[in-house]
């Protein structure tokens, strides 16, 4: 009999802090798992996102397919009601079915997620044999289930805790994602949101060579979700992937979502010049790349391959704060020299910073300001300090009284403060984040071009942005919403 694995990617718009669809998640980890499955199972894919589907809708497909399991991925937490949605609509069609949710969320959050009855089994960590080990258990294959990456429920109700997980160190032991199981293009030819980060170029597809970051920043999740270290493909391997996309998509521009591409510079080059060698005309370009580990022959490798945007993770203008608060290892004033060979080669720019960190003084606060409008890049992202679960800034903010005295994991919302300490409030660096960004981007007709360049947009789209991040500020001003401490 056939073995039917249903994997969902639950509508963000199930989630209460979510009712648009204008987010696109490719469902990239779904199609490594299906690949990994077959031909043993045969797996169907649920992207209730993409395609905006109704309760009602995913109800209707479940009851059609009466699978084996239903795994369920959650990317973060703002998505996590979503993900509970549609574990309560399996459940809801037939109870025997075993439900199975993963992701960052369940990671991070298993306290928060084990209190969901519906579910059955969580994993925890990386899912890619730990799902396929429970699904041997189920369908009768193996006697036991794995020893961990996973908590189960009994059947009497209780939790067994195996959570204890095991990386997977050799990344060439899983195969590409098998996009046969969604429509590749629907994701491809997707228009995104106004970004630095956006594909050049439609079609496009994503690519991630590497998991983890050798670095602990404090206000990163990378560690708490990929463990400490990093752990790469080989290059072969991503080149071959590469070449997949291109041959079987017909791919033009490609995005690499790692957390730190270029963190060993000798296999970065390798790859760019495999990206050369094998002539593929490509454009690409990589999020948050870490200043510190560019020089000229990186920088000029990446142009003659085809990306000509670099987007910079500097984070402060302040030696003290990169050094003592941030822990980046990353010099300023070789920040600049940088930028200068940057530009010089004709590349695009963009830069990130962050602002409102425990320990950080107001003038810090300022001296960031003013090093982020000096360098004169085409794009800058000034961001608040958000204190995310499981990392130094959220102990350090919880520790010392910082935090808002609503604060909840779930309810943080991306450009306000959360964090209030003697320098500044919370509400301080809400506004002076929102004015900021906007007077240092878009302070001449010249720097107006450049931004919607960058972003692969026109003027008027430039203009709408503008406003909607003023009136977004001005209703959670009105509301109350922006706190003091």
């Amino acid at each position: 009999m056939e073995q039917i694995v249903v994997l969902i990617l639950p509508n963000i718009a199930w989630s209460k802090k979510n009712k648009s669809v204008d987010w696109t998640i490719w469902p990239i980890s779904l199609c490594t798992f299906a690949a990994v499955l077959e031909p043993e199972y045969n797996v169907k894919i649920i992207d209730a996102n993409i395609d905006n589907l109704s309760e009602e809708a995913l109800t209707q497909r479940i009851q059609t397919l009466q699978p084996l399991a239903v795994g369920i991925s959650v990317f973060c937490d703002d998505y996590a009601d979503g993900g509970h949605t549609a574990a309560r609509i399996v459940k809801s069609i037939n109870t025997e079915v075993p439900v199975v949710m993963g992701g960052s969320y369940v990671t991070l959050n298993p306290d928060v997620a084990t209190k969901d009855d519906n579910i059955d089994y969580f994993v925890v960590g990386e899912g890619e044999f730990v799902f396929k080990a429970i699904l041997d258990y189920l369908s009768g294959s193996t006697e036991t289930l794995p020893d961990c990456g996973v908590i189960y429920r009994t059947a009497d109700g209780l939790l067994v805790d195996c959570s204890n997980r095991h990386a997977i160190e050799c990344l060439d032991q899983l195969p590409f994602p098998e996009y046969g199981k969604i429509d590749f293009f629907k994701y491809a030819t997707k228009e995104e949101r106004n970004s630095a980060f956006k594909p050049p170029i439609l079609p496009y597809g994503r690519i991630t060579t590497s998991r983890g970051c050798p670095f602990s920043c404090c206000f990163c999740q990378v560690e708490a979700i990929n463990g400490a270290g990093i752990r790469y493909r080989s290059v072969a391997n991503v080149l071959n992937e590469v070449e997949m996309l291109i041959k079987r998509y017909q791919i033009k521009s490609l995005l690499v979502d790692d957390a730190n591409f270029t963190a060993n510079q000798k296999r970065a080059k390798a790859i760019i010049r495999g990206f050369i060698e094998r002539q593929f005309t490509l454009q690409w370009r990589i999020q948050s790349l870490a200043a510190y580990t560019l020089d000229t022959e990186l920088l000029e490798l990446m142009l003659a391959s085809g990306c000509n945007h670099v987007d910079l993770a500097i984070e402060s203008g302040s030696q003290r704060v990169l050094s003592e608060i941030i822990r980046k290892p990353l010099n300023l004033n070789r920040v600049v020299s940088l930028l200068d060979t940057a530009k010089a080669l004709g590349f695009m720019i963009s830069a990130n910073f962050i602002i409102g960190l425990p320990g950080e003084t107001w003038e810090e606060i300022r001296q960031t300001i003013r090093f982020a409008e000096a360098i004169d890049v085409d794009y800058v992202k000034i961001m608040v300090a958000m204190p995310l679960r499981h990392t130094k800034l959220y102990e350090i903010a919880h520790d010392g009284g910082y935090l808002r005295k609503d604060f909840d994991f779930f309810n943080m919302r991306w450009g306000v403060g959360e964090i209030s300490t003697e320098e500044f409030t919370n509400l301080d660096t809400t506004i002076l984040r929102t004015y900021e960004w906007d007077r240092i981007n878009f302070s001449s007709a010249e720097k107006i071009l450049r931004v919607a360049r960058v972003m692969g947009v026109d003027e008027e789209t430039i203009v709408k942005m503008r406003v909607s991040t003023r009136k977004s500020l001005e209703q959670l001003l009105s509301a109350g919403n922006v706190l003091r401490r």
